[in-house]
């Protein structure tokens, strides 16, 4: 199967540069998270919405005083 060109492209907080050879079988791609950091991960995982940025925001579940789950995100 061809791989798609995502040069350009936005995935959340990433960028995608330009593809770097392979990872693991699968299409490599050079990403640069807007904090200014770079990554390199496979299309699938851009295409998924697993690979969002390069780390630097985490969610936090977080225990409300009524008892409820709530999702934070912070930056690191």
């Amino acid at each position: 199967m061809k791989a798609l060109e995502l040069t350009g492209q936005r995935f959340g907080k990433l960028v995608v540069l330009n593809r770097c050879g392979s990872k693991h079988g699968h299409v490599a791609w050079r990403c640069k998270c807007d904090c200014g950091r770079e990554i390199i991960t496979i299309g699938s995982h851009l295409k998924s919405g697993t690979s969002r940025s390069c780390g630097c925001v985490r969610i936090v579940l977080k225990n409300s005083r009524i008892g409820h789950w709530r999702m934070d995100t912070q930056m690191f």
